[in-house]
């Protein structure tokens, strides 16, 4: 089984250079965590995850800061790249 890392999904694309060495994604994430990251992955914004989920835009934000924290990102971009290799499996 291949290990998911963000650095590596960030290489592919040839967007960002880490200097960090930190590994990712070995971070265990609750289930509303999850359902959030994949409506993110699938395009959606704060509000329409939130229209969705019948909570507000500020718990939204509140999950994806947490999600990003466990996972060592900083930007929705690499959230959906990592979710695309390694979340989607």
């Amino acid at each position: 089984v291949e290990v998911c890392n963000v650095k590596r999904v960030w290489a592919m694309t040839e967007a960002y250079e880490y200097d960090r060495d930190d590994e990712r994604g070995s971070a265990t994430l609750t289930n509303r965590e999850w359902e959030i990251t994949r409506l993110v992955a699938d395009g959606l914004s704060d509000n329409e995850i939130a229209d969705r989920l019948s909570i507000s835009s500020l718990t939204v934000h509140n999950h994806l800061m947490n999600v990003h924290r466990k996972l060592g990102m900083h930007k929705r971009l690499e959230l959906v790249l990592w979710y695309q290799r390694c979340g989607s499996q």
